[in-house]
């Protein structure tokens, strides 16, 4: 008589369990070259951001742009400055594709919501710019080749920082979108780009 093989219960389970395993790390290893793939568009929108912000100051006698992404209140009493429209508006001359505007990993960008204490309507960016880097004042100054450690100061970055706090810090609250890896992105004012991990003991 011919006897048919058939799996045993436990060699079906061994197989799921195999198979679950495997479909567990290919899940973990696709996430992660997304999310890598997410903070290196992160960074060319910073690279563009920031290149086009030293256009704007090589055409208007190295003052930069003199706004920033932030909505008026309490933290903004110069409503002149805080003028997310007017940044957009501004290096629009010198950034051609609105997408560079937003990070890839923003929840709410392109929307009328306040979030890390920026306007995420025009960007999701952080830029920095002092009034002595974008105001004029005697009309002689270049204030961008002024700075004393270009490559030190953080001129456009993610807004979400709260990964870079000390946990037991009043500002750390931890939230996704617009982080890479629990760190940010920020591009400096001499043209280098480097992410910033987290805080970590």
């Amino acid at each position: 008589m011919n006897h048919k093989r058939a799996f045993t219960l436990i060699e079906v389970l061994v197989v799921i369990a195999i198979l679950a395993v495997v479909a567990g790390i290919v899940m973990a290893v696709t996430m992660r070259v997304r999310a890598k793939g997410w903070q290196t568009t992160c960074a060319s929108n910073l690279r563009q951001l920031g290149a086009a912000s030293l256009m704007y100051a090589h055409d208007y006698d190295g003052y930069l742009p003199p706004y920033l992404n932030e909505v008026f209140g309490p933290d903004c009493t110069d409503r002149v400055r805080c003028a997310a429209a007017a940044l957009h508006t501004v290096l629009s001359a010198y950034v051609h594709d609105n997408s560079v505007w937003f990070c890839p990993t923003d929840p709410v960008a392109g929307q009328d919501v306040t979030r890390w204490g920026r306007s995420h309507r025009y960007s999701s960016y952080v830029f920095c710019t002092t009034k002595d880097l974008s105001v004029r004042d005697d009309g002689h100054r270049l204030p961008w080749g002024a700075v004393e450690n270009p490559a030190e100061y953080p001129f456009v970055h993610d807004s979400n920082k709260s990964h870079l706090s000390r946990p037991d810090a009043p500002d750390y609250n931890p939230t996704s979108g617009c982080e890479h890896f629990g760190g940010i992105n920020v591009w400096y004012l001499d043209g280098h780009l480097k992410w910033v991990p987290p805080w970590s003991e």
